[in-house]
């Protein structure tokens, strides 16, 4: 009798095990599943239109587009570009283009990039969501999605975007296979976020110092360190040969409301880019309202988040990490470098942190349910209007209803991503002609219109 009640709970803990077995697989080919309707959401966003508002994507391309005509076919346009003599922290896009124009079109190469930039950009977001919170859930493919169409997507910062995705995927990488004290992994992969932008270097330095620090990894931050040194000399090489003298901040003084609202509604402009289609479509009340009340719905969501921890004394490197990209958010100066606002460089990865730090609180059923819900109205959201600016955008190039603001004083105020600010640069490259370029990067336009393309 005892063997026979021994066989019947082993055998009720096989089907058991067996069932939860079923139920984890159901789980993943769901979340396959997902995956793949989110990557052909994506694909609806790129090569749908043939036109896309993203404000620095057709100037990338045209500087491709002329690092192909000088390094392969020895075309300088009569002497009007040249190669500096440095490599600068914003260069992985000139020569993507650059090396797949030799085999595809710049427009095809373009939105190419564009795909595999934006995959790479929700899978990193994806991963690192995961790893952390060490669970998997479809509400993170959502947020990953939400956080991928973020203010620096749409207003096509390819370098900055391009870095980001990198470092999320990278750091994933290298700690599950625990290589942050190979000084040959790191040394690489720092270089190659620097390669892509500053500020993408800056948060893998960040993540790595609050790591190395709270873990008390003294050795492994020191060998970090020894990691960072030949992107440390390629970069002082950089400052000390480039001319900054047209990237000066504004002398300008800001007013105390100025700051505030700059530096209060700064959370909301790159997660819910709603406003960052300036001249395609019109910002209704309701819209404007909806993006206020969602910024203090963030101010107080972090708050509270950062109170609850340490008052319960649950610190974590990821909480001196949020606590840290949330003061160099406030602090940091309103230009830097040539780039405005720097501080929105680095909200998208304090927000990751702080969802981070959340899943670590023990919410209620209810309150769960209501997030999921709201996670998915803001997906839906986000989805539609973007798609909705992206067909407008496309109507009015094909119909040349290019609005005359836009041509006249196209940076003017700020409001938001033009998309026409840089739309002349498709029929630069059709037409192999030489055009005046902004640029802090590789190229240099020594033509007549230099000096005022290096102060646009």
């Amino acid at each position: 009798m005892a063997k026979k009640t021994e066989h019947g709970i082993r055998r009720n803990m096989t089907e058991q095990s067996a069932g939860c077995s079923n139920f984890a697989d159901v789980n993943i080919r769901m979340l396959r599943s997902f995956h793949l309707i989110l990557i052909a959401l994506i694909a609806i966003f790129i090569f749908a239109f043939e036109y896309l508002p993203f404000q620095d994507f057709p100037i990338l391309l045209y500087q491709g587009f002329v690092f192909n005509q000088i390094v392969f076919h020895g075309n300088t346009f009569g002497g009007l570009f040249a190669i500096q003599p440095y490599l600068p922290p914003n260069i992985i896009s000139m020569i993507v283009f650059g090396v797949t124009d030799l085999i595809l079109s710049p427009l095809v190469s373009g939105k190419l990039y564009l795909f595999f930039l934006t995959i790479a950009l929700y899978s990193g977001i994806a991963s690192y969501l995961r790893f952390h919170i060490k669970r998997d859930h479809w509400s993170l493919l959502v947020i990953a999605l939400i956080l991928t169409f973020n203010l620096h997507y749409l207003a096509g910062y390819l370098n900055f975007v391009t870095g980001f995705a990198f470092v999320m995927n990278a750091i994933v990488f290298i700690r599950k296979r625990k290589l942050q004290s190979n000084i040959l992994v790191m040394t690489i992969a720092i270089f190659i976020a620097y390669c892509c932008h500053f500020f993408a270097l800056a948060i893998f330095g960040a993540y790595w110092i609050a790591f190395f620090l709270t873990s008390r990894d003294y050795k492994g931050l020191l060998r970090c360190t020894i990691a960072f040194l030949p992107s440390a000399v390629i970069l002082l090489h950089y400052v000390i040969m480039q001319d900054l003298g047209g990237l000066k901040a504004d002398p300008t003084p800001l007013s105390l409301i100025f700051w505030i609202n700059w530096k209060l509604l700064v959370f909301y402009t790159p997660i819910i880019p709603f406003h960052q289609f300036k001249w395609v479509s019109d910002q209704p009340q309701w819209l404007l309202m909806a993006n206020y009340i969602f910024c203090t719905a963030i101010a107080i969501w972090i708050v509270y988040v950062l109170f609850k921890l340490l008052r319960a004394r649950s610190y974590s490197f990821i909480l001196w990490l949020s606590i840290g990209l949330l003061a160099m958010t406030f602090l940091l100066p309103f230009f830097l470098g040539g780039v405005i606002l720097p501080g929105e460089r680095l909200v998208v990865f304090a927000i990751m942190n702080m969802i981070v730090l959340t899943s670590t609180l023990h919410f209620g059923r209810r309150m769960r349910q209501a997030l999921l819900i709201l996670i998915c109205f803001g997906g839906i959201s986000i989805t539609a209007y973007n798609i909705y600016n992206f067909d407008r955008f496309n109507t009015m190039i094909a119909m040349k209803n290019i609005p005359e603001e836009a041509i006249k004083n196209p940076v003017a105020k700020r409001e938001g991503t033009n998309g026409f600010l840089h739309y002349h640069f498709y029929d630069d490259i059709k037409n192999m002609r030489a055009s005046p370029i902004f640029t802090t990067g590789f190229l240099v336009y020594k033509g007549p219109d230099a000096d005022s393309a290096q102060k646009r």
